[in-house]
C-alpha cells in the first residue's frame, strides 16, 4: 500500500517516547508498503541546524519512498507566547494553533493529486487539521497518550494559578476537539487500554484499536553483571513537561533522603535541553551529574544501579520504561509511569509514590542482589515476548490490512 504520514515532528533522530515510537513504527511500516512522510518542523534553524534536517531526511529515506519537511519554525520564542495568548480567544486549542500551516495544507493537496494513496495515517489529533486534505481515502490516527487528559492531569501539579487556569481551559478545548473530530477517522490508534477507554468515554462512535509503545531489543541489551551499587540514573527528554517536573520533583524531594541514607550515592540524569532549574541544583550538588543530551544512553546505564522514574504527569505509555526493562536495569517507577504497561510491583518493576518509599525499594535494590537479578530477567523477559518493535510493527501492519478489508 501507498501511505501517506504525516507527522507533527521531524521523527530522527530516534531519542525520546514519540521520536523513537515515530521513527521504529514508521520503518516498521515500511517494511511491507511504501511511506511517504510528510513532517513539520518547529524547532528555531539555531537550534535545529540544516545539517541536521538533511541527516534526518537521509536517514528517514533509507526506508522511506519520500520524504518532505516543512518549517513552521517561526512559532517559536516570543511569536510562540504570541500565539499561546492568543489561544486563550480562539475555538481551537494552542496544541491545534501550534501546527496550522498553508505551506502544510498545500503540499499534501499537491501530493494527493500527484500520488493515489490507499491511506493516510496522521501521528496526532493535533493534525485533524488536515483531515479534509486527504479526500475520501481511509485514515487513521495515533494518540501517543490521550491529550486531553495529560493537559488536565497538568492542572493537579501546577502551582501557579495563571498557568493551573491556562492548563485548565487548554484540556477542555482539546477534549472538545477530541470529541469533534475522532469519530471521523476510520481508526484511532492508543498506545494502551487505559488510553482506550478514555477514548472511548469522550468519543463513543470511534473505533479504537491498542498498538503498544515499543523498544529496539537488539539495540538495548542487558549488561552481563551491574556491580556498581551506588548511582541512580535517570533517562528522558528535558525540555518535555512530565520529565522535567518529575525530575526536579526527585532532586528536591525523593534525592535528600537517600543523599542522608547512602552518602556515596550518585545521580545522573540524562535528556537533551536541560532547564536552569536543574542545572542549579546540580551545581550546588556534586553527586548529581546533569548530562544533557548523549548519543548513546547504554554506557551510562551500564555504570548505574537502579534507574529511576518519578514521573508525575502525562500520560500514555513511557518508552524510557521499556529501554530501561530492555537493558535489564531495576527500575523504581511512580504508578503514573509505569501505567498502561503490562508491569506488576515485585516482578519486572518496583512501585513507589512518595519519597519514603522511593527511598525504601531504592535501599532494598541496593541490599538486595537477588532482588536486583529477579527483576532484571523478568523485565527483560517481557519486552522480548510484548515490546520488541518487530512485533508491534507487525501489529500496526495487520490493523492497516484487516480494517482497509472491511471498508
Amino acid at each position: 500500500m501507498k501511505i501517506l504520514w504525516l507527522s507533527h515532528f521531524v521523527p530522527y533522530p530516534p531519542k525520546g517516547g514519540c521520536f523513537q515510537r515515530s521513527y521504529n513504527l514508521i520503518k516498521e511500516a515500511a517494511r511491507k508498503n511504501e511511506i511517504y512522510l510528510v513532517a513539520l518542523r518547529h524547532k528555531n534553524k539555531s537550534t535545529h541546524p540544516e545539517s541536521e534536517i538533511n541527516k534526518a531526511k537521509e536517514e528517514l529515506e533509507k526506508f522511506c519512498r519520500n520524504v518532505f519537511i516543512v518549517d513552521i519554525s517561526s512559532f517559536s520564542g516570543f511569536k510562540f507566547y504570541f500565539l499561546a495568548l492568543k489561544s486563550i480567544f480562539t475555538t481551537d486549542p494552542l496544541t491545534v494553533n501550534l501546527f496550522k500551516s498553508d505551506d502544510m495544507h498545500n503540499l499534501i493537496q499537491k501530493l494527493f493529486k500527484e500520488i493515489d494513496f490507499d491511506i493516510a495515517h496522521y501521528d496526532t489529533i493535533s493534525l485533524a487539521e488536515y483531515f479534509k486534505d486527504t479526500g475520501n481515502i481511509p485514515k487513521y490516527l495515533t494518540h501517543h497518550g490521550m491529550e486531553s487528559f495529560m493537559i488536565k492531569r497538568r492542572v493537579t501539579n501546577e502551582s501557579n494559578l495563571i498557568n493551573k487556569l491556562y492548563f485548565f481551559i487548554e484540556s477542555f478545548k482539546l477534549r472538545r476537539y477530541e470529541k469533534k473530530h475522532c469519530h471521523k477517522f476510520n481508526m484511532n490508534i492508543m498506545v494502551s487500554e487505559d488510553d482506550k477507554l478514555m477514548l472511548k468515554e469522550i468519543s463513543p462512535s470511534s473505533r479504537i484499536v491498542v498498538v503498544e509503545n515499543g523498544v529496539d531489543v537488539n539495540f538495548f541489551v542487558p549488561k552481563a553483571h551491574h556491580t556498581n551499587t551506588s548511582r541512580l540514573i535517570f533517562a528522558g527528554r528535558l525540555d518535555q513537561y512530565s520529565n522535567i517536573d518529575a525530575v526536579v520533583y526527585f532532586c528536591l524531594h525523593i534525592w535528600p533522603l537517600i543523599r542522608e541514607r547512602f552518602p556515596e550515592m550518585l545521580f545522573t540524569i540524562i535528556g537533551n535541553n536541560p532547564p536552569a532549574k536543574l542545572l542549579e541544583i546540580s551545581k550546588n550538588d556534586e553527586r548529581i551529574e546533569v548530562l544533557g543530551y548523549v548519543d548513546d544512553v547504554r554506557p551510562f546505564f551500564d555504570q548505574a544501579t537502579i534507574s529511576v522514574c518519578p514521573i508525575r504527569d502525562g500520560g500514555g505509555t513511557r518508552i524510557k520504561i521499556l529501554d530501561a526493562m530492555a537493558m535489564g536495569m531495576p527500575i523504581v517507577s511512580t504508578t503514573i509511569g509505569c501505567e498502561g504497561l503490562d508491569i506488576i510491583s515485585g516482578e519486572n518493576v518496583l512501585i513507589a509514590n512518595t519519597p519514603k518509599e522511593f527511598l525504601d525499594n531504592i535501599e532494598k535494590l541496593i541490599i538486595d542482589k537477588n532482588l536486583r537479578k529477579s527483576l532484571s530477567i523478568n523485565a527483560r523477559k517481557i519486552v522480548e515476548n510484548k515490546y520488541s518493535w518487530s512485533i508491534i510493527g507487525e501489529k500496526l501492519n495487520n490493523i492497516f490490512v484487516n480494517s482497509m478489508d472491511e471498508i
